[in-house]
């Protein structure tokens, strides 16, 4: 049976983390009894769902870990993003990547943001992925560059329109 993991987002096997994301995985659900908490199934036909191993959330897990992105887009147990967050900071798995670059944009040819894109006032990114969490345009700009393609709903480029009128 295919499960794909709801609400989070692995990182694909060529991009980095890939194969330690597949291990972390392995590791935890390989030869194992699993529950899934089904969703619904997807185009491909797999089940979109919860797995646990032993009460265990794996899905949340992986997030902890740093080896899966919460996706946002589907996203609606909202203690994952919280779960990320700490991740992040602790710079766990991929979080350890100065600028990783989420598999869905990976996917659609998004390419890793440059040192030159990534705001150096900053160091490092923060942990805010919603416009209404943004105090300025610029703000918006600097976490765009750092990968929180959220903040772009329409893909033009312009992160928060709201807040960055053209």
């Amino acid at each position: 049976m295919k499960i794909r993991l709801a609400q989070i987002d692995a990182p694909e096997s060529e991009q980095a983390f890939g194969q330690k994301s597949r291990q972390s995985l392995a590791e935890m659900v390989f030869n194992k009894w699993v529950s899934v908490e089904k969703e619904t199934v997807d185009k491909y036909g797999r089940t979109v769902g919860t797995v646990f191993v032993d009460g265990m959330d794996v899905n949340k897990n992986q997030v902890a870990r740093g080896m899966a992105w919460v996706y946002l887009k589907y996203a609606h147990d909202k203690t994952l993003v919280q779960i990320e967050d700490n991740a992040r900071q602790a710079r766990a798995g991929l979080w350890g990547d100065p600028n990783p670059v989420p598999p869905w944009e990976y996917r659609h040819g998004g390419a890793k943001p440059t040192a030159a894109t990534v705001p150096a006032a900053t160091g490092t990114c923060g942990t805010k992925r919603y416009c209404r969490q943004m105090s300025s345009c610029e703000e918006a700009k600097q976490y765009l560059a750092c990968g929180v393609s959220s903040l772009d709903k329409d893909g033009d480029g312009v992160p928060c329109e709201s807040l960055c009128a053209k």
